[in-house]
């Protein structure tokens, strides 16, 4: 049983056209002297790698963190790892 969307797909060729008059757009303001569409063009790329850095940077933390404790000890190194594991997440993500 499969549910059709309700939303209208957008065709390939609108797409390409609104991804194409962005990018026209784009090199316009590089090279025209408005200053409003340069801060425009550095508030837009500032927040993006804001979102960038606040989606990315955790999940590599934790991948490394979850990597180092699956590494397979048994026993007591087992709970010294994770109590080290448990320390640095602490220390990763614990901000004043």
């Amino acid at each position: 049983m499969c549910i059709e969307s309700s939303y209208p797909q957008k065709s390939n060729l609108a797409k390409f056209t609104g991804y194409f008059l962005i990018i026209v757009f784009a090199i316009f303001s590089g090279w025209s002297d408005f200053t409003f569409l340069h801060s425009l063009g550095a508030g837009i790329s500032e927040i993006f790698m804001r979102l960038f850095k606040a989606i990315s940077l955790p999940l590599i933390a934790l991948s490394l963190i979850v990597t180092i404790c699956d590494k397979g000890l048994g026993g007591k190194h087992k709970a010294i790892w994770k109590k080290r594991c448990f320390i640095l997440f602490l220390l990763l993500f614990w901000h004043h």
